[in-house]
């Protein structure tokens, strides 16, 4: 190994070491540094023959490619061939980790077993074996950890009872077990008891061990959220604080602006939320845009005053659709708007702006584009644009109007039409700490006795569903958002999770009810009472609390419908 190729090794300077070498693997590697996903695969492939390491690589670059996935057959072939061989303990680990990503959970057990057989005294392969499940086994997780805990403990007892007066090195090592067992097991397992619902054993395991994680920023995070979730705010702002004080990590922060939001404390929340934009994947734009509109913000306040503005969409539709509504608002003060939306939202907002336009109902130095190459003063990510104009007032923001058409009143001559939607395409191990589907059949059971047209507005795959004949399933009709829109102006009701066709909804004056899970996200309000500041007509549900009977009362109210016996 050269000194150069050290010098990069010590800086972690990957690109460059993999760009020293013409071997194959290593230009599979680059490109797999740069995000270059199917340009990896295709390399790896062509030489998959050549050694596990190529075939456990081309497993993992195989995880980042959404469409289409490789066929099941073709995982096991190439998990078949690397089982029953002997590797050292780094490449074990992650094949058993790339085993539990791929669902081969006894294979993966019997690995992890050998690893905690021959290094049963390694903190680390402990540790790390047990997050191995977290997401995805959670339980598994659980049970791991306290394996681990027993494990140490006893450990620790034999310590002592072997060594009379412990030498300098026996006191090291039952430091470092202490610090182990109280700064990383409990507090893993009371994150994970609060992800399990378990609140109780959560919040007590994490006050447990509060005083020896003093300076550990990850328990103070993860404390902060099992507060957050069972209503503690003040105790949560406490450790919120704590967490980003002792490190600054974008994660902590862009955690704690969304508390601060939840609770509408919108200047400090919104202060924090441009943590969003810390990696370079957030950008849709450009960076360096960015950076010269933050720093004009604290040089003036209203830097944005009489400039062309170019405003992007950096996060998801329902992002685009709730914080649109604060476009009206930069068209005050701005001399000219430039709306950039996703592709998906563009004959949307394009159709519904220029019909408000010709109506006079909207600024017309509002213009509606397809890309990003126009010129102008300030470039902006629109969910940054509360922040540079300084709009924190909730019942402004709350005011706000949506640059969509509202939908006039319907008088309803028939039975009522009821819109659903009981699941997002988001895939459940990106639903962060609360799940946003649920169940058809729960669903349904809010619907008995009452005599209304069910409307289908859930998306997903030919095949991958059998709604009952009942349900009017017209998703198949909906080719993009603005035929999305024209199909739920004929509801008098949309009953949906959280979701982007929920803020749609809402952004068209279409009374809505929104179902939320035990635990929900920040637009929605606090826990214990749900009520959205940005969205003030959204009716909400919290789906376990209320039941279906609670949910068909819901509907019952808003539709006035008499409520069946």
């Amino acid at each position: 190994m050269t000194q150069k190729e050290l010098f990069y090794i010590s800086r972690k300077n990957y690109e460059k070491i993999y760009a020293l070498s013409s071997d194959d693997y290593a230009k599979a590697l680059l490109a797999f540094e740069k995000n270059e996903y199917e340009k990896a695969r295709e390399i790896l492939e062509g030489i998959k023959e050549q050694s596990p390491y190529v075939l456990l690589q081309l497993l993992y670059t195989y995880t980042f490619i959404e469409s289409p996935p490789p066929p099941p057959e073709k995982i096991r072939e190439i998990i078949n061939k690397l089982l029953g061989q002997e590797y050292d303990e780094d490449f074990t680990f992650d094949f058993a980790f790339i085993l539990v990503s791929y669902g081969f959970y006894e294979e993966a057990d019997t690995l992890i077993e050998k690893l905690l057989g021959q290094k049963s005294y390694d903190e680390n392969i402990w540790f790390d074996c047990a997050l191995a499940y977290k997401f995805v086994d959670n339980e598994k997780a659980i049970a791991l950890l306290e394996r681990a805990y027993e494990h140490f403990s006893a450990y620790k007892q034999e310590i002592l009872e072997n060594e009379g007066d412990l030498s300098e090195e026996g006191g090291k090592r039952l430091d470092s077990i202490d610090d182990f067992i109280a700064m990383r097991v409990l507090v893993e397992l009371a994150h994970l008891n609060f992800r399990l619902y378990r609140y109780e054993n959560a919040l007590d395991l994490f006050a447990n061990v509060e005083n020896y994680n003093a300076k550990n920023p990850y328990f103070f995070i993860s404390y902060a959220l099992a507060l957050e979730y069972t209503g503690h705010y003040d105790k949560a702002y406490e450790c919120y604080k704590r967490a980003i004080t002792l490190h600054t990590e974008p994660f902590y922060c862009f955690e704690f602006s969304k508390f601060c939001l939840r609770l509408g404390s919108f200047e400090e929340g919104f202060l924090h939320y441009e943590t969003r934009l810390s990696s370079k994947a957030a950008f849709t734009f450009s960076k360096r845009h960015y950076d010269a509109a933050y720093a004009a913000f604290y040089g003036d306040k209203d830097f944005l005053h009489g400039k062309k503005v170019l405003v992007y969409c950096e996060q998801g539709y329902g992002d685009t659709l709730m914080f649109g509504r604060i476009l009206r608002r930069l068209c005050k003060v701005a001399k000219e708007v430039i709306f950039c939306p996703q592709p998906a939202l563009f004959t949307l907002f394009d159709t519904h702006i220029k019909t408000l336009q010709k109506q006079n109902k909207i600024q017309n130095n509002l213009k509606i584009v397809t890309n990003l190459s126009y010129e102008c003063d300030y470039a902006v990510p629109i969910c940054s644009l509360y922040l540079f104009l300084s709009f924190y007032n909730p019942k402004s923001i709350a005011n706000l109007s949506s640059p969509l058409i509202s939908v006039e009143k319907r008088t309803r001559t028939q039975k009522a039409k009821i819109g659903i939607c009981f699941r997002t395409t988001t895939p459940v191990e990106r639903q962060a700490i609360f799940f946003r589907n649920i169940d058809l059949d729960f669903l349904l059971q809010a619907f008995e006795g009452l005599d209304v047209e069910l409307i289908n507005f859930t998306l997903y795959e030919k095949g991958e569903l059998e709604l009952p004949t009942h349900i009017n399933d017209i998703s198949f009709e909906l080719k993009d958002w603005l035929a999305t829109s024209e199909a739920l102006r004929d509801v008098d009701l949309l009953v949906s999770i959280d979701s982007a066709i929920a803020h749609l909804a809402l952004a068209l004056g279409i009374p809505t009810l929104v179902l939320l899970g035990d635990r929900f996200d920040w637009r929605w309000g606090k826990i214990e009472n749900p009520k959205s500041i940005f969205w003030q007509k959204a009716h909400l549900c919290v789906v376990n609390k209320d039941g279906p009977n609670g949910i068909r009362q819901k509907i019952c109210e808003l539709l006035k419908l008499d409520k069946p016996l």
